[in-house]
């Protein structure tokens, strides 16, 4: 819309806005000076009050803020042990694995690998399409007719 068009189409917009009628805004008027502060706002004051009361009581009886940053700290480090994996490689159960070469990697090493632009040609039906892969899945697309880097456009 242009300039004018929009002034034009803003001040018809104004002019026909509905407007409330004078009863209504007498009734509100007249609530508001018979009660100018309801007690609503005195309750919701205290159940705040009782509320902040109940989580410093709280934190209080379980060790405080320095036990819950603690208590979040260990369970990040969990996490992290989790994802990552530990310094050191265990027979356990963790996130280290061995890959056919011998060399110890970590799940979140897997996950996030550098990716390989492949044309990746379906069996059907016959409409080739460009694919980001891992590159350890390079070798079975290769395999199936695959080839490397992006397809080339239709022209």
């Amino acid at each position: 819309m242009k300039r004018d068009e929009y002034k034009r189409f803003a001040k018809r917009l104004e002019s026909e806005r509905p407007q409330p009628g004078d009863e209504f805004v007498s009734s509100v008027a007249n609530r508001l000076r018979a009660n100018p502060h309801p007690r609503a706002s005195g309750w919701r004051l205290a159940i705040a009050a009782a509320f902040t009361m109940l989580l410093v009581l709280a934190f209080a009886l379980t060790g405080g803020i320095g036990y819950a940053a603690s208590t979040v700290k260990s369970g990040t480090s969990a996490v992290t042990s989790l994802v990552v994996g530990s310094s050191k490689a265990d027979t356990g159960d963790n996130a280290i694995t061995t890959n056919t070469a011998g060399n110890q990697v970590s799940s979140a090493r897997n996950q996030y690998q550098e990716k390989v632009v492949l044309c990746h040609h379906p069996p059907s039906p016959k409409n080739p399409h460009t694919v980001s892969v891992p590159a350890n899945a390079v070798p079975d697309h290769l395999a199936h007719g695959d080839t490397l880097g992006p397809c080339p456009s239709a022209s």
